[in-house]
């Protein structure tokens, strides 16, 4: 959804993905939760919040200008530098 730019619709499906893996006691998986939810912050430009849920769940950063401990990788999702701003400026993505 992130990808297709359906920014609300990416937001509601993490936020059932978060409910099921609390409810579940899947704790394991929340740093896979969180990398998609840093991604979608990205996205709608909240640096700070993605720097804060990062540092939350210890996810490593890269490519990440204006984050603090930019440098370091992004794991599996495709790392920070998959992600555009919505309005198509090559901001983040390179």
């Amino acid at each position: 959804m992130l990808a297709q730019g359906d920014v609300p619709g990416a937001i509601v499906v993490l936020e059932e993905a978060e409910e099921f893996v609390q409810r579940q006691n899947f704790a394991f998986r929340m740093p896979n939760v969180a990398e998609a939810q840093v991604l979608t912050l990205l996205r709608q430009g909240d640096l700070a919040a993605a720097a804060t849920l990062a540092q939350k769940y210890e996810l490593p950063l890269s490519q990440a200008p204006g984050i603090p401990g930019a440098g370091r990788r992004f794991s599996s999702i495709g790392g920070v530098g998959a992600v555009a701003p919505a309005d198509g400026r090559k901001g983040l993505a390179r």
